[in-house]
């Protein structure tokens, strides 16, 4: 594992099949995952803005807003919010998580657009 998969080992949630692979392996698989979206993020040129979402009411401490944002975009390709910790460690987790939904989503469409084509004849 190299330093960034083990950032996101340590760092991130993660999820696993137990039909089909231990926790430890679901962990790693994530770690993976997440590592290879912050590289698409900086290959792709994205970046994140912050900003103060709203009040949690029942701590009245500050919940926070992330969106992604590509170039060539006016608005967030990716967003998320009421975010409790905008801690350095667990800001870097939510951009991954935001750039890794980014790239699924344009991997999805690109797919789209592939059985488009091969579906019409083209």
């Amino acid at each position: 594992m190299n330093s960034t998969e083990q950032f996101f080992y340590d760092n991130a949630g993660w999820s696993y099949d137990p039909k089909t692979e231990t926790s430890d392996q679901g962990r790693r698989r994530c770690a993976r995952s997440l590592a290879v979206a912050e590289q698409w993020r900086i290959t792709n040129g994205a970046w994140f803005q912050w900003e103060q979402d709203d009040i949690n009411d029942e701590y009245l401490t500050p919940l926070f807003w992330c969106g992604m944002y590509l170039p060539g975009h006016k608005h967030p390709v990716q967003s998320l919010g009421g975010i409790d910790d905008r801690g350095p460690t667990y800001a870097r987790v939510i951009q991954a998580e935001l750039a890794l939904q980014e790239m699924t989503d344009q991997d999805d469409a690109q797919q789209r657009r592939e059985l488009a084509t091969f579906t019409d004849g083209g």
